[in-house]
């Protein structure tokens, strides 16, 4: 073979391996998949809230199987110990690309941890956060600086305010922000363990202070609260922010003019309109917190290369609209959304007028 036939043929061979090179490179980054690991309480005290989280997750994968990543779910319990020893396991696998946390503490105790680990970090169900400018925690919660305005602007009308909260870091930054905000109508302030089921002597000590609004800074113990302050023969309005919306309560007649805030969703998105459709409620903000997760994880997952940085930097005063009518997102990746004050009637949630 002379010389120049040989070149020819040589190039011939280089240009099929790089095209075989490039159709398998092609081929491993079409069914490659991320793998993002959820960090839910699925059978504790809040599983409710996991559940709806997790419910939001698989809905936007059933929708857009093309999606190139995974969700693992790791049950936490709401338990910080529980959910640190999930992480460590997370820790273990190298193709989990970030990590999501539900409720506050939990959020506060894995934040650093991921930020050490330099893994992702995501936030929900999280308004009471401590690691806001950690530069590697990207939180879809609005703060409770942020909601609180709407209930404090509403609380502006009464004189005579209690407040019952449980005790946890959720619990006791809307009471540090109610105090503050306030000032002397808030005439008595009680606290509990989340666990608690027998409320009367705590509603019997704040109704003999005679409020005009009691305050409740609770969650599926909120169905107990007012059902024994019903049966105490209690007439002060009862007032409750996000967390406080749970199947039970929509379901208890004695919470019928509950009035709660909770975050502006968009009621003319058609995934709202399918969720409503699918499963006879409305979408919670747990839900929409995580498909709209899923919605950008979908984006930045789509690429041949999951960084990091790049992701965290893309939320930097970004704006997302989705099951969120609008989320707000500052330059330290900190979610900010509207809120609607909005009042139980006949086992349904209306916008308070």
């Amino acid at each position: 073979m002379n010389n120049k036939l040989y070149s020819v043929v040589s190039i011939f061979l280089m240009v099929l391996m790089f095209s075989a090179c490039d159709e398998i490179t092609a081929a491993k980054d079409r069914y490659y998949r991320y793998k993002v690991a959820a960090i839910l309480d699925m059978s504790g005290h809040y599983s409710q809230f996991g559940i709806e989280a997790k419910r939001g997750f698989d809905e936007f994968l059933l929708k857009f199987p093309e999606a190139k990543f995974d969700v693992l779910y790791f049950d936490s319990k709401a338990d910080n110990d529980i959910a640190i020893n999930h992480f460590n396991n997370i820790l273990t696998d190298t193709s989990i690309k970030a990590v999501i946390t539900l409720t506050s503490w939990v959020s506060n105790t894995i934040a650093p941890l991921a930020k050490d680990k330099n893994l992702l970090h995501y936030a929900i169900g999280s308004a009471v956060f401590d690691y806001a400018d950690n530069g590697n925690t990207i939180r879809y919660t609005g703060d409770v600086a942020d909601e609180s305005i709407y209930l404090i602007n509403y609380l502006k009308n009464y004189q005579k305010i209690a407040l019952m909260y449980f005790n946890n870091d959720y619990g006791k930054g809307w009471q540090k922000r109610l105090q503050q905000s306030l000032g002397d109508k808030l005439i008595i302030s009680k606290s509990y363990v989340d666990t608690d089921t027998e409320f009367s002597n705590i509603l019997k000590e704040i109704n003999s202070t005679n409020p005009e609004i009691i305050v409740l800074i609770s969650t599926k113990e909120a169905v107990e609260i007012c059902k024994q302050a019903k049966a105490l023969g209690i007439k002060a309005q009862l007032l409750g922010n996000r967390p406080i919306l749970t199947e039970e309560l929509l379901n208890e007649p004695s919470s019928e003019g509950l009035i709660f805030s909770y975050p502006d969703l968009d009621e003319n998105n058609q995934v709202y309109k399918d969720y409503v459709n699918k499963y006879h409620t409305k979408p919670s903000s747990f839900v929409a917190e995580a498909y709209d997760i899923a919605s950008s994880l979908f984006e930045f997952t789509q690429r041949s290369v999951f960084n990091k940085t790049a992701v965290y930097n893309r939320y930097k005063n970004y704006t997302q609209k989705g099951l969120f009518s609008e989320l707000n997102f500052d330059e330290n990746a900190q979610a900010n959304c509207k809120y609607k004050l909005m009042i139980i009637r006949n086992g349904d949630y209306i916008e308070l007028e």
